[in-house]
């Protein structure tokens, strides 16, 4: 019983960090994007190719494509167009403060999408008489799971 509670948990956990990844990082990041986007492209040398990748990974709303995105060297980047900006005087300093703060907020959830899962289980075989269950980390299989996850499993 216990280790069914604790079973039940891993998977709520788990199914918790994959709707928080959609509903709210995934849209914070693209509605975001395009303001650091400006800011990324005000710096003296814009990594052209990360700008690219997170372009991609932005219009496909993709968690896989934007773990790929190098998001260390675009916001060196816009800290460094925000810099520019305001050494130029097209900003004053509350706009800086205010790009600042909300490249801030695109590192956390950038940060917070390149997380491992909270609940890492490695894959394991659960048995009964008549079902399998086999857990990998973001997904579950029951009673039927892939070849060779449960291999004592009958089928």
């Amino acid at each position: 019983m216990k280790r069914l509670l604790l079973l039940s948990l891993a998977l709520l956990a788990s199914c918790t960090s994959t709707r928080v990844e959609e509903y709210t990082l995934i849209p914070a990041i693209v509605s975001a994007w395009p303001a650091v986007r400006s800011d990324v492209m005000e710096s003296d040398f814009p990594p052209l190719g990360a700008v690219e990748s997170m372009d991609t990974a932005v219009e496909a709303e993709s968690k896989d494509l934007l773990r790929q995105v190098p998001w260390d060297s675009l916001s060196a980047a816009a800290t460094d167009g925000i810099q520019n900006q305001l050494d130029d005087a097209t900003i004053g300093i509350n706009g800086a403060i205010l790009l600042m703060e909300q490249l801030e907020q695109m590192t956390a959830a950038m940060n917070q999408l390149q997380k491992p899962v909270l609940v890492s289980l490695q894959v394991q075989e659960l048995q009964s008489p008549n079902h399998c269950i086999a857990l990998s980390p973001r997904t579950s299989w029951y009673a039927s799971p892939p070849a060779g996850i449960c291999p004592s499993y009958n089928r």
